[in-house]
């Protein structure tokens, strides 16, 4: 009777996960560049960002941070609305305010570039919390992290 040792299995080999790395680098920049190319005509509508983006801008040119806003993808910008009653195609800020305090240092970039930035921050630090809870749960297998950065960067 033939017993296969650890090193026959196919998550042990060499190739295959090599393999794996290549193919979460793969998917991470197709995510990554899906983002880029996904708000080169405009950000997408009715996204938490611009939520977050527009009361935080709000807030800095004094304006309560509650108010509303509409975003016109045309133009690409965001006009708040201090004295609008609620309307169609018109958003308001239902988060908390310390979510608005934290977007303040990306009003002062670009709408694009803030949207960039916010994306690839929120990917990085999801990817770093990924595999750390990874790397506690199942230990420090070689082929954990790609496995868990395929995975995020396809959901």
């Amino acid at each position: 009777m033939l017993q296969a040792s650890p090193q026959s299995s196919l998550w042990s080999r060499r190739w295959f996960i090599n393999l794996l790395r290549i193919a979460a680098i793969i998917m991470v920049l197709a995510t990554l560049g899906g983002t880029f190319v996904n708000a080169l005509g405009g950000l997408p509508e009715r996204t938490d960002f611009l939520q977050f983006y527009a009361s935080a801008l709000a807030y800095r040119q004094q304006h309560g941070m509650y108010n509303l806003f509409i975003y016109l993808m045309q133009m690409q910008q965001i006009f708040i609305m201090p004295d609008a009653t609620q309307m169609a195609g018109v958003s308001q800020n239902l988060n908390p305010p310390v979510v608005s305090l934290l977007f303040i240092p990306l009003t002062h970039l670009d709408l694009r570039i803030a949207y960039y930035l916010f994306c690839f921050l929120q990917f990085g630090l999801a990817l770093g919390v990924f595999w750390k809870f990874i790397g506690r749960t199942f230990g420090n297998h070689p082929i954990l992290r790609p496995a868990a950065t395929l995975a995020l960067a396809s959901y």
